[in-house]
């Protein structure tokens, strides 16, 4: 990893803002890649299109720093701030953003597939059609973060706080989403199918239409959720309790109670009693349950 001075880097800033401004005539891109910079003053910094792959860019200070389309695969950006920065379509593949800081960020159209946001901060953060294949953003802030049509698939959400954040048609096929805040985000035309819901928050969250074959919802909280029009479950509301069968039926949801449909079809009665429901939920719910069973059964059986 090479290091550079101050001077070095004065000058190789200056030719490639020479470069940006003629045009790619004069002056040289930026090369820095595997360049060691950490702790390095970058803010506000025209790095657009630069190479930084590899760079150890560790606790750099990015803030408002212009690095649209720049290449910082495989670069460590622990603890770097990039408050405000412009990283619209670069390239973060594998790259380390453990801690950083990306608040207000915009991230449009850029590739973090298999990057670590490991506890990063994207509050606000633009990441429309933005690539997160199997990124880990496991206890991330994405609070009010636009996620629209953003790929997810395959990525580590576990714990993360989405509030309010628009993932609106986000490809979330197979995401692991357990414990994750979504209380109030927007997940309307979203793909969830086989994703990993268990005990995530989604009160007042927006469903609509939503893809959820194959997902995991056992203790989760769909308190005032919208589900009109999901795929891959059924719904049933009767009074206060939210019935919902998902996993292809095998699984059903009363209220904060997740256990197989066969289970509920043995035990439902002394369930309802033990959580004081009356003659009459208990009975509406048995006839919700004995359907799901039935759908089931016919589907393939139970095993």
């Amino acid at each position: 990893m090479k290091q550079l001075t101050k001077e070095e880097l004065s000058e190789i800033l200056k030719q490639h803002k020479i470069w940006l401004e003629s045009g790619h005539k004069l002056g040289s891109k930026a090369n820095l890649s595997g360049a060691y910079l950490s702790g390095a003053n970058l803010s506000g910094a025209n790095l657009s299109r630069a190479d930084l792959s590899r760079a150890d860019l560790s606790g750099v200070d990015l803030v408002d720093a212009n690095l649209e389309g720049a290449n910082l695969s495989g670069a460590n950006l622990y603890k770097a701030n990039l408050e405000e920065a412009n990283l619209s379509g670069a390239n973060l593949s594998a790259a380390n953003l453990y801690k950083a800081n990306l608040e207000e960020a915009n991230l449009s159209g850029a590739n973090l597939s298999a990057a670590n946001l490991f506890r990063t901060n994207l509050y606000g953060a633009k990441l429309e059609e933005a690539n997160l294949s199997a990124a880990n953003l496991s206890a991330a802030n994405l609070s009010a973060a636009n996620l629209f049509r953003t790929n997810l698939s395959g990525a580590d959400l576990k714990g993360a706080d989405l509030k309010g954040a628009d993932l609106y048609g986000a490809k979330l096929y197979t995401a692991n989403l357990s414990e994750a805040n979504l209380s109030e985000a927007n997940l309307e035309g979203a793909n969830l199918s086989e994703a990993n819901l268990e005990g995530a928050k989604l009160s007042r969250a927006n469903l609509f239409r939503t893809h959820l074959y194959g997902v995991n919802l056992s203790g989760a909280n769909l308190s005032d959720a919208n589900l009109y029009g999901a795929k891959g479950i059924t719904i049933f509301q009767h009074e206060q309790h939210l019935a919902v069968a998902f996993k292809n039926n095998k699984y059903i949801k009363i209220g904060c109670k997740s256990y197989k449909t066969v289970n509920w079809v043995k035990n439902f009665e002394k369930i309802g009693e033990d959580e004081y429901y009356t003659n009459s939920q208990i009975k509406r719910y048995g006839q919700f349950i004995n359907m799901i069973n039935e759908q089931q059964s016919n589907e393939g059986g139970i095993k």
